[in-house]
């Protein structure tokens, strides 16, 4: 009977030690996850960023070609209107 008494003890403080990692792992997790979180958060921010940056080079890239196709002869014309 003491034997069992004594088995027992033992199985209930290792469980009790396993409970005590759980709860470490849990913690872990825990914040992992906020970290995680809170970088795609920076990462929606950024491709946000980018996004805008992109398409104004676009718009810009545009206007570029747009004016290399206008003949010089003509923004002459067009510069002397605001003299």
């Amino acid at each position: 009977m003491l034997l069992i008494i004594l088995y027992l003890k033992n199985i209930a403080n290792e469980q009790q030690r396993l409970l005590v990692k759980i709860n470490h792992v849990k913690a872990a997790l825990a914040e992992t996850d906020y970290d995680i979180k809170s970088l795609l958060l920076y990462l929606i921010e950024a491709e946000q960023v980018l996004a805008s940056a992109v398409y104004q080079s676009r718009l810009k890239l545009n206007h570029i070609n747009h004016s290399r196709k206008i003949p010089i002869s003509d923004l002459f014309i067009f510069h002397n209107k605001f003299k």
